[in-house]
């Protein structure tokens, strides 16, 4: 029995030899260990052992795909969810009315990821504007999804409001159609300033913001 366990611990000597993949070999031997049962004579029936060596790998199988899904490992990977948490925020915005309390939550978890999506571009020695400006027009393109509800809320009817609603249909497929949304929201800036509407800056930056930030809306800046 011990002789033929002696290959497959051999081998964990070539495991350990390589440099990604010596972190996982002390969990290869544990696992080996788990299913071999080196005892005699074997007190455990074949399905029994078969039950166990499912359990043994279906943990392991149950925890990549949950990082592959939920929580990717990968940095990467990391980088790119946290970027499609922000835009989808964005668009699930624009689709329905949230109040103050909500924005303020919705702001507050919105610097959390800007600033968790910075550290982890700056650990990994990418350039930090592309990263930063695409956050900082997110956040913008917030303040204005805010200010566009407000002007929908003071002023239902008018022409105001249903350019407000247009601009709001628009910034719901922000990631689809970025260009197209910042040009909604520019001519609605325009309109805005010539009554001297409050709202015009809020309105006229994210238009500016987005443009200047297509390729981070459309998510390719990280998935080169």
């Amino acid at each position: 029995m011990v002789a033929t366990l002696v290959p497959f611990l051999l081998v964990v000597a070539l495991l350990f030899g390589h440099n990604r993949l010596n972190i996982g070999s002390i969990d290869y031997v544990m696992a080996l260990l788990l299913l071999s049962h080196p005892v005699y004579p074997l007190s455990s029936s074949f399905n029994a052992s078969l039950s166990l060596a499912l359990v043994v790998v279906s943990g392991p199988l149950l925890a990549y795909l949950t990082f592959r899904t939920v929580w990717p490992a990968d940095a990467r990977r990391r980088r790119i969810h946290l970027t499609d948490m922000m835009l989808d925020e964005v668009s699930s915005m624009a689709a329905e009315e949230r109040s103050s309390g909500r924005h303020a939550v919705w702001q507050a978890r919105l610097y959390h990821r800007l600033l968790k999506l910075i550290q982890s571009v700056s650990r990994s020695g990418e350039p930090l504007p592309p990263v930063t400006s695409g956050a900082l027009a997110v956040l913008a393109a917030g303040n204005a999804i805010q200010s566009l509800q407000q002007i929908r809320k003071a002023q239902p009817g008018t022409p105001t409001a249903r350019r407000a609603d247009l601009a709001l249909q628009r910034l719901t497929r922000l990631r689809q159609q970025p260009a197209a949304s910042a040009g909604t929201l520019r001519r609605l800036a325009d309109h805005l300033q010539r009554q001297e509407h409050g709202a015009a800056w809020n309105i006229d930056n994210a238009a500016r913001s987005i443009d200047a930030n297509l390729e981070f809306f459309r998510s390719g800046a990280l998935r080169t």
